[in-house]
């Protein structure tokens, strides 16, 4: 092949891949949430997200990750294969936020009352911020300032979080990086666990 052939052959394998990402999204947006829910533990999950993103060198040997994980968490009951796309998600969102490297802090604790106790998890990034006007809509399916982006991202984050009995936050201003929050029961654990 020609080097101009090449170019045209390298372009059109770039769309395709782009193309499935995106029919894939749509499709992960569309249909019913499985039910692969059992005994799960976050920080498992998160290792193992981490893990995932190793063979992404690019984006791993820019970012320094920092966590902070309380000791004996409880065991929640949960999908891990759902908290673990939504976890690579916001990941990815804060490498790219920090093009130039930075730090993401990730952090969990345990909070709230006796009787209704959650996992805290927290991904906290150095990135560019996100204006007030974006924060607002970031969860509207479709809604997306990338160039090539779906708009389906975090708003399948909120979708699976919300599956969980969960919640999801962002707080951000720009030039100061963001904070997302998901919170899970543990309650659902004791209340799932009782019907057996």
């Amino acid at each position: 092949y020609s080097e101009s052939e090449q170019e045209f052959i390298s372009i059109i394998l770039e769309e395709v891949d782009r193309l499935n990402s995106v029919v894939c999204q749509f499709l992960d947006y569309a249909r019913p949430l499985r039910d692969g829910f059992g005994l799960a533990d976050v920080h498992q999950i998160l290792q193992r997200t981490l893990q995932l993103l190793e063979v992404e060198e690019h984006l791993m040997n820019r970012t320094i990750i920092n966590q902070t994980l309380e000791e004996d968490i409880p065991l929640i009951y949960a999908d891990p294969e759902q908290l673990k796309q939504v976890f690579i998600n916001i990941i990815h969102n804060a490498f790219e936020s920090m093009p130039e490297g930075g730090t993401l802090f990730i952090e969990t604790e345990l909070v709230g009352e006796l009787d209704n106790p959650m996992i805290e998890i927290s991904f906290i990034d150095e990135g560019e911020g996100i204006p007030p006007d974006i924060l607002k809509n970031i969860f509207i399916p479709f809604y997306t300032t990338k160039e090539k982006g779906t708009g389906l991202g975090l708003s399948i984050c909120q979708r699976i979080i919300e599956h969980h009995g969960g919640t999801i936050q962002i707080q951000s201003n720009p030039g100061e990086g963001a904070y997302i929050s998901i919170s899970l029961p543990v309650k659902r654990l004791e209340q799932k666990v009782s019907r057996c």
